[in-house]
Order: C-alpha cells, then sequence, then structure tokens
C-alpha cells in the first residue's frame, strides 16, 4: 500500500523540483508518509519556502537600490533610504554619521525618526580611536545591540548610547558604509523602540548592497560638497562682476567697464559646468 503512495508521491515531487527550477517556488507538495519519502517531500516544502523567500528578498533589494539610485544630493540619498529599507529592515530611526579628519572622528550628519524628540543631534561628534566603532569599520561587519539600556549600564561613558536611548530606542543594527578600494565612508544606524529588534537576517540584507550604498553615499556626498562651491564661486563671482562695472563710491553702473570683464562670467559659468560634468563621471 506505501509502495503505491509512494509511486504515486515521487512523480509529483519531480514536477515540483522542476517547477522551481524554472523559478515557480510556490510549490507545496502531498506529505502522506512517513518514510524518507515523506521526509523528502517535508524537505521540499522546506526549500520551496526558503527559495520564494529569498526571491522575494532579491527583488525588494532590488527595487531599494533602483529608489536610492534616483537620488541626487546625500540627503535625498538618505531620504529614499528611510522610506525604501522599511520593507526589509524594522527601525523606528535611521541615522548617518560619516568619517573625517582622515578617519579619526564620526560626526552625524542626518537622522530621521518617528520619535517625539531627536535627542542624537546632527553634529554629534565622537573620537574613532578605541572606539566600538573603529572595530565596526575594521571588521567591516554590521553589529547589533538588542538591549541599548543593558549596553548603556556596561558604557555609562558613551554620549551616543545615553542620547538615543533618551530618545526611546531600544536596539540597534549598526552598518559600516565602506566604499570601493576599501575606502571606509561612515555608518548607517538603524534603531527600534523595541528590545530584540533585529537578527542575522538582517545584517545580511543590509550587506547584500553594503558596498553599492556605500559608494553612492560617498559620490551624492562629493557631489553635494562640489554644488556647494560652484555655488560659492559663482557668487563671489557676481559680486567680483557688481564691483568691476559700478562705481566704488556711487554704485553707479559703468557700461565701459563691463566690457573689459565681460569674460569672467563666462569662465566662471564654464568651470561651475566643467565641474560638474566630473561629478557626474
Amino acid at each position: 500500500m506505501e509502495k503505491r503512495k509512494s509511486d504515486k508521491l515521487i512523480p509529483e515531487y519531480q514536477t515540483a523540483i522542476r517547477s522551481m527550477r524554472d523559478g515557480k517556488f510556490g510549490q507545496s507538495v502531498p506529505v502522506d508518509l512517513n518514510d524518507k519519502i515523506g521526509q523528502l517531500g517535508h524537505e521540499l516544502n522546506d526549500l520551496a519556502r526558503e527559495l520564494e523567500r529569498k526571491f522575494d528578498e532579491s527583488s525588494k533589494m532590488r527595487e531599494i537600490s533602483e529608489e536610492i539610485i534616483a537620488g541626487l544630493f546625500l540627503d535625498d540619498v538618505l531620504n529614499r533610504a528611510f522610506d525604501s529599507f522599511h520593507s526589509v529592515i524594522p527601525y523606528n530611526r535611521m541615522g548617518c554619521a560619516l568619517l573625517h579628519d582622515e578617519n579619526k572622528t564620526a560626526t552625524a550628519y542626518w537622522a530621521k525618526t518617528d520619535a517625539p524628540q531627536a535627542c542624537l543631534k546632527v553634529g554629534h561628534t565622537a573620537a574613532m580611536a578605541g572606539s566600538s566603532l573603529q572595530q565596526i569599520i575594521e571588521t567591516g561587519q554590521p553589529r547589533i545591540l538588542n538591549d541599548l539600556e543593558a549596553y548603556l549600564a556596561e558604557h555609562p561613558a558613551s554620549a551616543s548610547t545615553k542620547l538615543i536611548v533618551e530618545e526611546g530606542m531600544r536596539s540597534n543594527l549598526t552598518c559600516p558604509l565602506i566604499a570601493g578600494g576599501g575606502k571606509p565612508v561612515g555608518f548607517l544606524f538603524f534603531s527600534s523602540k523595541e528590545k530584540n529588534t533585529y537578527r542575522d537576517i538582517h545584517q545580511n540584507i543590509f550587506l547584500q548592497i553594503a558596498g553599492q550604498i556605500s559608494i553612492l553615499i560617498e559620490k551624492s556626498r562629493l557631489y553635494q560638497q562640489l554644488y556647494e562651491l560652484n555655488q560659492k564661486l559663482l557668487s563671489a563671482q557676481h559680486e567680483l562682476q557688481h564691483k568691476a562695472t559700478h562705481d566704488t563710491l556711487t554704485g553707479i553702473y559703468k557700461p565701459w567697464r563691463n566690457k573689459r570683464t565681460s569674460g569672467s562670467p563666462a569662465c566662471a559659468r564654464q568651470a561651475a559646468q566643467t565641474a560638474a560634468r566630473r561629478c557626474h563621471t
């Protein structure tokens, strides 16, 4: 009797395997036996569920990447990241710190939270030497703290932990940002109001696109710096042009001076356009 059942089940299992090979993971095969054939059926069902989960996760990560890449300036990139990562990582707060002074300090650059008040403010700076953040950069691996209150009790001198706990956060996932060539850029912080929020799966999800996110943040940061510099140069050029074409005492416009200085604005515009093109490449 059991042999006849197994003879019927094996073709169904083979059909399910072929379907999964074709990318159809929503398979569920019957499991009527308690022998090795039945165990095989259980394994096939588990495999189908795991493949479907990984496929969905991969699709979500691709969507996240496409959404974040659409950002140009750093704040835009980070705001898009905040809106996008919710589908794969739980958090109530997300922050970004960037490295400065030849990686000797980390400074809070941006944060977004659903808490009533942000206690850890933008501009907060901490030394890297001997810190836990230094270890995260050196290993290149995210760190999970699932009980921030307990961590603060063990490390009462940690000002950033104290502030984040005051903000109402109880667990944290800290992810290093390391761009091409192993260049450290900074950190992304995911924080939750609940204890024991983060698992290894959340670390693995971030690591899937960590390099891409790090490079994008570094490029958008440089682009923003170039843009701001160009704006300052254009403003300075405008001021110089005004001084060159107006009488210093009366402020009256003198058109004959404009002929001698007309090349300068064009040069400034060309320099700005050249810098923008270089940044895009």
